[in-house]
């Protein structure tokens, strides 16, 4: 197995980087300085989501990496990304180092932008955490293209401002977008949640999109909800 045993934290931070890295249990309990007892009762002695309370390894942390201003971690199916910052944005040339097979999204407060097509194509993606991500002001641009997202709420998102062109485009399964409290929202961009005259095209299903009574909000772009035949 391969294990680091630790991790450069120069350049990446929060707190799912101060941690071992390890996928046995031995090896693990060899290399952790704290490791009391036997490594059974020590691997298992941790909390919900197996990270040792003592040295916090992580036993289901597959990659990590730096986007931007921030950082990633991709523990089994969860993607967190943490900072203080802007993410990086990316392209079909140059696409997230995360992949797209993940199902849960957690982005932490301090993060200020999600970059342009970070998550497009997440045909896995089940739902995303935002609730304590007050300091987003941007959603990129084709974002979150194509995913698989049933709801989203930006209630907390108290600094949202724009959400660029394309952002939830062809998000077939997307059925409600929360804005409330997004009194900063100015700009819903070009086929922000728009789609294409074909069945996996079409935002369809949306039905609900709920803005704030105090909203700032000036322009809705081009066929912002083009094809969301269910508003």
């Amino acid at each position: 197995d391969i294990y680091v045993t630790a991790i450069d934290t120069s350049k990446i931070s929060g707190s799912g980087f101060n941690k071992l890295f390890n996928t046995d249990a031995t090896k693990h309990y060899n290399y952790c300085k704290y490791a009391p007892g036997e490594v059974k009762e020590h691997i298992y002695s941790s909390n919900e989501d197996d990270t040792c309370n003592n040295c916090y390894y992580v036993r289901t942390c597959i990659s990590y990496g730096v986007t931007g201003d921030c950082t990633w971690l991709l523990c089994e199916q969860t993607l967190t990304i943490s900072g203080n910052g802007a993410m990086a944005d990316y392209s079909t040339e140059e696409p997230a180092p995360w992949g797209t097979k993940f199902r849960y999204l957690i982005i932490d407060d301090g993060v200020t932008n999600i970059g342009s097509m970070a998550f497009n194509g997440c045909v896995s993606l089940e739902s995303i955490d935002i609730s304590e991500c007050i300091t987003l002001e941007k959603v990129g641009s084709y974002a979150f293209k194509g995913s698989t997202l049933t709801k989203i709420d930006f209630s907390k998102c108290t600094n949202l401002e724009v959400v660029e062109e394309g952002a939830f485009f062809a998000c077939y399964r997307l059925a409600s977008v929360d804005f409330s409290n997004c009194n900063k929202l100015k700009t819903i961009g070009i086929s922000a949640f728009g789609g294409s005259n074909d069945v996996l095209g079409k935002c369809s299903n949306l039905r609900n999109v709920i803005f704030s009574e105090g909203s700032e909000l000036e322009e809705i772009g081009n066929g912002a909800f083009k094809y969301c035949t269910r508003l």
